[in-house]
């Protein structure tokens, strides 16, 4: 019941985590990186790395264009100058 419930929800979790990444970066880097750990793992003949290989290399891009497209809060006049000493 739980994997049913949860079935709409991780793909709307996934993306609300990539918003500010390009859509084609988002879709496009992620493959890529699957396609070469599930390669990765074949050239070894072992399932357990090929299906290591494939997750690792699909969560690892995703990973670095969450960390690299993270929206940055910017400070306006007003807020960057309370509480702040002014430099000299």
């Amino acid at each position: 019941m739980r994997l049913g419930i949860m079935g709409p929800v991780r793909p709307m979790l996934a993306w609300s985590s990539l918003r500010s990444v390009p859509l084609w970066r988002a879709a496009l880097e992620p493959t890529i990186g699957a396609l070469v750990g599930a390669a990765l793992g074949m050239a070894t003949g072992s399932e357990a790395l090929f299906l290591l290989g494939t997750v690792a290399g699909l969560a690892l891009p995703a990973w670095r264009l969450n960390r690299v497209y993270r929206e940055v809060p910017r400070l306006d006049a007003a807020t960057a100058s309370e509480g702040l000493p002014l430099e000299p």
